[in-house]
C-alpha cells in the first residue's frame, strides 16, 4: 500500500463487485464496470461488511459483527484524512480515484493566490487539498449531512485558510453569488448523475450541467485560473467533459483542456475505471507534474 492511501486498498474486483480493505475491515460493494473475472478469488473470504443494492440509488449493508456500524475508520488519501461512514447509497465518503487530482490541486494552488468555489463538494477532499495550500475555499453541497461530515473531516486536516461551509443547491447558490457580485478565480465540481437540493430541487446531469457551466463562466469573469470537472456516471467519458468545457469556456490565451479516466490500481497493477476527469487551466499549470508517489 502506498503512503498516500494509508488505511485503504482496493484488493480485487470482478464479477460486478469490488473488494476493499478499509482500515481493519474487508468490504464488498457492487461495481458495475467490473465485468471481468476476479483476479484473486481466494481473497474474497472473511468479509466484514457487504453492500447490496436494492434499487437504483440505494441499498443495504450487512455486517458480520453488528457493532461495526459504530466504527468510523479514518483513512489517508493523497495526504488528506477522511472519515469512513456506511451510507444508504453504498458510499464510504472516500474517493481514492481522486488522489491524483488532489495532489494536482495542491500544486496549482501553491503557485498562486486563488479563491475557489467547490460545488457538489460532499465530504471535502478537494476543499482540503486547496485550503491546505492556501486557497480561500467556499464549500457547497445540497446535503446538510454531507456538509456536516466534511466539516468534521476538516478537523482532521491541516487547513491553511478557513473554509466557508454552505448547504445549498448549486445552481441557486451560483445565481445568488452573481447577483451579489461575488466572483471566483477557480471552480471544482463533481456533479452526480441525479440529485435533489435541500428544498427538493431536481438535478439531472444531462440536462443541467451545461447551463451550470455557463453560469460558472460568468462567476469566473470568463477567465478562470482553472476549472476541474469530474463525473462518475458510466456514460460520461473524459472526451464528453472535454467537449463540454471547450464548448463553454474560451481555450484561447494560453488555456488548455486535458482529460483522463479516473482509476484505482488493484491486484497485479490492473486498473479499475472509476469516472472521468477534465481540467481547464493555463498551459503552465497543465504541465505541473505529480509527485513520484502519486501513482495509483
Amino acid at each position: 500500500m502506498s503512503r498516500k492511501t494509508a488505511g485503504y486498498q482496493l484488493l480485487d474486483c470482478g464479477d460486478g463487485e469490488k473488494l476493499e480493505q478499509v482500515a481493519t475491515l474487508k468490504i464488498v460493494r457492487p461495481c458495475q464496470q467490473a465485468l471481468w473475472a476476479k483476479s484473486h478469488p481466494e481473497q474474497w473470504f472473511d468479509i466484514d461488511a457487504r453492500f447490496t443494492r436494492t434499487k437504483d440509488n440505494e441499498g443495504q449493508w450487512s455486517f458480520t459483527d453488528p457493532t461495526t456500524t459504530i466504527h468510523q475508520p479514518i483513512v489517508q488519501i493523497a495526504g488528506l484524512h477522511l472519515t469512513v461512514k456506511f451510507t444508504s447509497f453504498g458510499h464510504l465518503g472516500i474517493f481514492p480515484e481522486q488522489q491524483d487530482n488532489w495532489y494536482l490541486l495542491k500544486k496549482i494552488v501553491a503557485k498562486q493566490a486563488v479563491k475557489v468555489l467547490n460545488l457538489f463538494a460532499y465530504t471535502g477532499g478537494s476543499s482540503f487539498a486547496c485550503a491546505s495550500a492556501g486557497a480561500q475555499v467556499t464549500h457547497v453541497d445540497a446535503s446538510k449531512t454531507a456538509v456536516s461530515w466534511a466539516h468534521d473531516n476538516a478537523r482532521l486536516n491541516v487547513i491553511g485558510q478557513p473554509i466557508r461551509w454552505l448547504t445549498d443547491d448549486a445552481r441557486k447558490f451560483v445565481n445568488r453569488e452573481l447577483r451579489r457580485g461575488n466572483f471566483y478565480d477557480a471552480v471544482i465540481l463533481d456533479p452526480p448523475t441525479f440529485g435533489r437540493g435541500p428544498k427538493g430541487e431536481v438535478w439531472k446531469l444531462t440536462e443541467h450541467l451545461r447551463p451550470l457551466l455557463f453560469l460558472l463562466s460568468e462567476i469566473t469573469r470568463g477567465n478562470p485560473q482553472f476549472i476541474l470537472l469530474t463525473a462518475h456516471s458510466p456514460h460520461i467519458t473524459p472526451l464528453t467533459l472535454a467537449n463540454l468545457l471547450t464548448n463553454v469556456f474560451s481555450v484561447k490565451g494560453g488555456k488548455t483542456v486535458t482529460s483522463n479516466e479516473l482509476s484505482i490500481r488493484y491486484a497485479d497493477g490492473q486498473l479499475l475505471p472509476a469516472g472521468a476527469s477534465c481540467l481547464l487551466s493555463s498551459t503552465s499549470l497543465t504541465k505541473l507534474e505529480l509527485p513520484a508517489s502519486a501513482d495509483n
